[in-house]
């Protein structure tokens, strides 16, 4: 519809914009699901539209644009809505993004059980692995063996994990230098906080959530990782990285938690303020020069592929 009505290039860019508010909206959507105050809702609805990996990941890749269902899933385990968490989590591996969703579908799936939606979760669980087997059968059952020398071609190091530049496009994991503080004081609060902010159970899947993608994301140079490439589905992937959506959601949500915490006990014009505040500093530690501007080329064949 957007390429009918405006052409190719810009119906993309539209496309790509639309994304971008998606992605944030969704994810304000369910923190404020979670019962946390609009202002800290929308700092983790910006740190997950402008986390640098899933905006790479927009420039050209479907990862970016169909990381939005990630938190449209969590909103329907919350709202109690199976019918769209189980829609949201489908779609991952309906689109083609069939690594992200071994990882989304256990992680959906914790959650609602930390959040005592058993049933609602295995349901969600089961669409997102019949759509992900669906898809299997249907094109990747001949495909060809990732050999382990791609897979370490395109392995992270610990120091991609702080470098802005963008050169190495398929190890770009830049998660930032401030958010990942601020979810740690999220992640405690949840923890420990005697207000009711504490949740151990979020915190665990949460803190999980951050973690986990992010070492398996240093694929080759991760002890151990060789042998669970090897022995699990991860045998047809050869980018480590494709997980890392699931990080970046994570640490939106802890550090919008850390927001709420401190505008939580100050007056609302102050709150406004540190609520704004915090929300310049996302923009300043996550930006990242990932988009140039390029000549449109309506009559190029490759549109029509």
């Amino acid at each position: 519809p957007l390429r009918a009505a405006l052409g190719t290039v810009a119906g993309w860019n539209v496309f790509v914009l639309l994304t971008f508010v998606g992605a944030g909206g969704f994810c304000a959507l369910w923190l404020r699901a979670l019962g946390l105050p609009l202002g800290a809702a929308l700092v983790g609805g910006l740190a997950f539209a402008l986390a640098p990996y899933r905006v790479a990941q927009s420039t050209g890749h479907l990862l970016g644009p169909i990381s939005i269902f990630l938190p449209l899933a969590l909103y329907g385990v919350e709202r109690r809505l199976t019918w769209l968490a189980a829609a949201a989590l489908a779609t991952i591996p309906l689109s083609g993004q069939v690594h992200l969703a071994l990882g989304a579908i256990p992680f959906v799936l914790a959650y609602a059980l930390a959040r005592r939606r058993a049933v609602l979760g295995a349901v969600a669980a089961l669409a997102g692995a019949g759509a992900g087997l669906l898809v299997w059968s249907a094109s990747l059952r001949d495909a060809v063996d990732r050999p382990y020398a791609e897979v370490e071609r395109y392995s992270a190091t610990l120091g991609d994990f702080l470098s802005r530049d963008p050169g190495q496009f398929e190890r770009f994991v830049y998660l930032g230098w401030a958010l990942p503080v601020g979810a740690a004081v999220g992640l405690g609060l949840l923890c420990l906080s005697d207000t009711s902010l504490r949740d151990r159970a979020l915190a665990l899947v949460l803190g999980l959530g951050a973690l986990v993608p992010a070492l398996l994301a240093l694929g080759a140079n991760l002890p151990g990782y060789g042998v669970l490439w090897r022995n699990t589905p991860l045998h047809a992937t050869r980018v480590p990285e494709r997980m890392l959506p699931i990080a970046c959601l994570c640490l939106a949500a802890l550090a919008a938690a850390a927001v709420a915490r401190v505008t939580g006990t100050q007056a609302r014009r102050t709150a406004a303020a540190v609520t704004a505040a915090a929300g310049a500093l996302v923009v300043a530690d996550l930006w990242t020069p990932l988009y140039d501007p390029l000549v449109a080329d309506e009559d190029n064949a490759i549109y029509d592929q």
